[in-house]
């Protein structure tokens, strides 16, 4: 019997007598953490045509094609924040909770957990959090784990070495005191955090760094970076670097049911125009991603070449911002007036109408597919809004006024990086910098090579202060993580590394709340905050998300991050 998840609301009882998770307890009616996603037209107003309905009966068999833009740099999902990696490891590891996923992407879009190595999570205080494990999930049969039993010592050693100073995305944890997570035996886990955390239950459904992996990882006798040894659904099989990552059905995965899937083929494509030629001729399964939207302009060009796919709609879930150097007091971003130049240079009504065919919406710092934990524009103060809007003269002024009208400064983007769409926006946008007298040449760089950089490349804040950053927001699932991670002065992956005392006391205040209601207001004010602050240029428009799948998938079901192995793909059947 599946067991579900007793969501605590602290509106409707104190938090010291809600369990979080129970084992075999009736399923809460949460709040929806994010709203439903949009209702309407697609591109040229058109409707998204309606998700198939599955079969009665699974079927067993087959392979499913699946596109990944780039090679992960390696395959520890400790020592790097890459997308690659973690899409990667999330088809072969599990986590102790998982996301709600259904046919309908409005389910995922609710953000509401359940269990997955987990069968029941509870807090008395959001200070004390106990994990009861399932007693039936194993490691894959992999030398030197050898298909040992998922227990309360594994769990430990995990969140241990997640916060070892070589990870890049530690901070993320810093809740946690490694010499305080408790196993008073093999199937129960007590963590005991520095301080109420509110959202700890995210912490343990992220699918950035809460993958579980095997005691011996931290023993070092094996290597993670080349060895991916987990509890998940499918197994890792050939790996070929630049061509495809294939996977194999886990036959001793805890739902002994599923996968239905033989297999999975992960090709890797770096070209959008080559992945839409090869969905179009029959040689991926699945067009897009949350991760990796499709391009608007293709929506009406698939529904012509390929009439009986599915396709789903959410609303955005990746982000454009431009990000400045301000962890060094030279930069000449300490200037604010810069800042809001940079802003107001550009014509955000513009991009939306030639990028995204107005089928965009301006996303700031957490993906609007959060819902009420999100910021819209129209929650903007009048004299923080005006930074926003295109008004070049105005931002010449700004740039007279900072004393920067002859600097010189570098505009980075990514090659081949999320979507065709944020090389258009990143071009566009340089071309209106200078177009506003900011002098910004355009410079291109490798996502493995530079941006990542084995955990020292730009993404982690290491690149020169007179260059700007245009980059996208990493996969997160909770508005802490996205917060936290980006703009905390003691995080270990921002990319502007911002030292405000006032943030860091905004952030600290919104994560030991427990009242959901208090904590929502919290997050938003510090999005007002940072808005006003122009710590980076956001409000940038962003599509709403499509994704393309063929009709042979049945029972797809759209995950929102790196989770897609436990919540989407082991649960989709193929027909014959």
């Amino acid at each position: 019997m599946e067991r579900t998840l007793n969501y605590w609301q602290a509106n409707r009882r104190p938090l010291n007598r809600r369990r979080i998770l129970a084992a075999g307890g009736a399923a809460a009616a949460a709040a929806a953490i994010g709203a439903c996603g949009k209702s309407g037209s697609g591109p040229n107003g058109q409707s998204p045509a309606p998700a198939a309905q599955a079969p009665a009966k699974p079927t067993q068999g087959g392979t499913l094609y699946l596109r990944q833009a780039d090679n992960p740099p390696t395959l520890d999902p400790h020592r790097t924040t890459s997308g690659p990696t973690e899409g990667i490891v999330g088809v072969v590891m599990s986590r102790l909770l998982q996301y709600k996923v259904g046919t309908d992407p409005k389910v995922a879009e609710d953000h509401q957990v359940t269990g997955d190595l987990a069968s029941g999570v509870e807090t008395p205080d959001a200070t004390t959090w106990t994990v009861k494990l399932r007693p039936d999930a194993m490691f894959q049969n992999i030398a030197p784990v050898n298909g040992h039993a998922v227990e309360a010592e594994d769990v430990k050693a995990t969140f241990t070495r997640a916060l070892d100073p070589k990870n890049p995305g530690r901070s993320a944890l810093d809740s946690i005191e490694p010499n305080d997570i408790q196993t008073p035996d093999k199937s129960t886990v007590v963590f005991k955090l520095k301080y109420p955390y509110a959202p700890f239950q995210y912490a343990l459904s992220s699918s950035t760094y809460g993958w579980i992996l095997p005691r011996e990882a931290l023993a070092g006798t094996y290597d993670p970076a080349t060895k991916m040894i987990g509890s998940g659904p499918f197994l890792a099989d050939t790996f070929t670097p630049d061509v495809s990552y294939n996977f194999k059905r886990n036959p001793d995965w805890y739902d002994k049911s599923q996968p239905h899937a033989d297999g999975l083929q992960w090709a890797v494509i770096p070209n959008i125009g080559q992945t839409r030629a090869q969905f179009t001729g029959g040689h991926l399964d699945v067009y897009g991603s949350a991760g990796a939207p499709i391009p608007v302009d293709d929506v009406d060009t698939l529904k012509r070449d390929t009439p009986s796919a599915q396709i789903f709609k959410t609303d955005p879930s990746t982000g454009q911002i431009l990000y400045f150097h301000l962890g060094d007091p030279a930069s000449p971003f300490q200037d604010i007036r810069l800042r809001r130049a940079f802003s107001m240079a550009i014509d955000r009504d513009a991009l939306a109408k030639a990028i995204y065919n107005n089928d965009a919406e301006p996303q700031y710092y957490v993906y609007l597919n959060l819902g009420k934990w999100a910021m819209h524009q129209s929650d903007l103060p009048a004299d923080t809004a005006q930074y926003y809007k295109y008004n070049p003269s105005e931002a010449k002024k700004l740039l007279q006024a900072s004393g920067f009208a002859d600097k010189q400064f570098k505009f980075v983007y990514v090659a081949d990086y999320i979507s065709l769409a944020y090389q258009k926006m990143s071009e566009a946008i340089s071309a209106m910098l200078n177009s506003a007298g900011i002098k910004a040449t355009l410079q291109v760089v490798d996502y493995t090579k530079d941006f990542i950089g084995g955990g020292k490349g730009i993404r982690y804040g290491n690149y020169p202060s007179d260059s700007v950053i245009s980059s996208g927001i990493s996969v997160y699932e909770d508005v802490d993580t996205f917060i936290y991670n980006y703009y905390h002065s003691k995080a270990t992956s921002g990319l502007s590394h911002v030292s405000d005392a006032d943030l860091d006391g905004r952030i600290t205040n919104a994560r030991s709340l427990v009242n959901e209601a208090d904590r929502v207001k919290a997050y938003i004010d510090i999005q007002k905050y940072l808005a006003d602050k122009m710590y980076t240029v956001a409000g940038l428009p962003q599509g709403n998300v499509y994704v393309v799948v063929r009709p042979r998938v049945q029972n797809f079901q759209e995950s929102l991050a790196f989770g897609a192995g436990t919540e989407s793909y082991a649960k989709l059947w193929l027909k014959a």
